[in-house]
Order: C-alpha cells, then structure tokens, then sequence
C-alpha cells in the first residue's frame, strides 16, 4: 500500500468533527507520529511540503513554522524555527561529533557525525589561511559537504571555521526538489 498521502483520510476525518479545532491538534499529532515509522516518511515529507504551500497562498495570519531541534552527543540540543518552506536554517558554533537533528515532534531527519574535515579550517583546508572578513562575493564560502536527506526534501551543508564550523539545512518545497530518488 502506497503512503505517500496518508495524512488526507486523517484531515478529512478530522474536518467531520463536531469540535474540528480539537480535532485537528489531533489529527496533527497522529500524523507527525506515524511520521516517525518508517513506511510514512515519504508521506510524511510530502504532509509538510503541503502545508507549506497551505501556508504560502492562504490568508491564514500564523504561518507553519518548522521546529528542528539539533542534538550534539552529550551537549545540551538546540532548537531553531524555519517560519515558511522552503527555507534555510543557519547554525554557527558546530563543533565535530556524533548529532541527531530531529523534527518537531520527533522525526529523526538526520543521524550522523560531524567531522573534524567538516567543521575545522585546519582540517578541511590544510596549511591555508582563513579568508579575510570582507571577502568578495567570489570568494564565498564553500560548503566541505552536502547531504541530502529524505529524497532531495532536505539538504545539509557543513561550513569550516576556525575552532568550530557551520551547518546550514534547507528545506525545500515540492517546486524547489530535484529528483535524488
């Protein structure tokens, strides 16, 4: 059975209630929790890059904002807010090890480790000298890796710096996704 639309019989359900806003908080977090198995992510991504149209071409006056929310092993996570998809999250002072960056509600999107070629100057780029602050537009930074996540729905860049680096992750929107299936 194909899941990649799961999430419409459980709005539509919802919509039928007597108390549709309840309804929906539930509805909601029966999604987001099918979410995390498996056989839903597809659908999964594809619920959010829904919502992310909704919320562009509506008059809906609180947009979908994205929680991520990025665990470093034995430091304490950080949480960032995406306000419309697509979009890109920047996150400075990354420093090399094992991380989880997980979707609000509790979608593992990524599991991995940062390395010290990733993240560090030194490493990444041996024996060269940082570039100068007020660098040209030429000379902008380039990422040392590119990942991409959930088919082409999300994509993570690590960024070298001097003692730590920088993650940068997108998410893209159904116009924006190439095909990486």
């Amino acid at each position: 059975m194909n899941n990649d639309l799961y999430f419409i019989p459980i709005l539509s359900r919802a919509a039928e209630q007597p108390e549709p806003e309840k309804a929906f908080r539930e509805a909601l977090s029966e999604i987001e929790r099918l979410g995390l198995e498996e056989e839903y992510r597809e659908g999964y991504a594809q619920f959010l890059a829904w919502m992310g149209e909704v919320s562009r071409h509506s008059a809906i006056t609180h947009p979908l904002r994205v929680g991520i929310r990025i665990e470093p092993e034995g430091e304490s996570a950080r949480f960032l807010e995406l306000r419309e998809i697509p979009g890109t999250l920047s996150l400075p002072n990354v420093k090399p090890g094992k991380h989880r960056i997980v979707l609000q509600g509790g979608l593992l999107l990524w599991e991995g480790e940062f390395t010290p070629e990733q993240l560090l100057w030194a490493y990444a780029f041996e024996g060269q000298d940082l570039p100068a602050a007020a660098a040209t537009p030429d000379s902008a930074p380039q990422p040392t890796s590119e990942t991409i996540v959930l088919e082409g729905e999300l994509i993570l860049r690590t960024y070298p710096g001097p003692r730590a680096g920088r993650i940068e992750i997108e998410i893209r929107g159904p116009d924006t996704r190439e095909d990486h299936g």
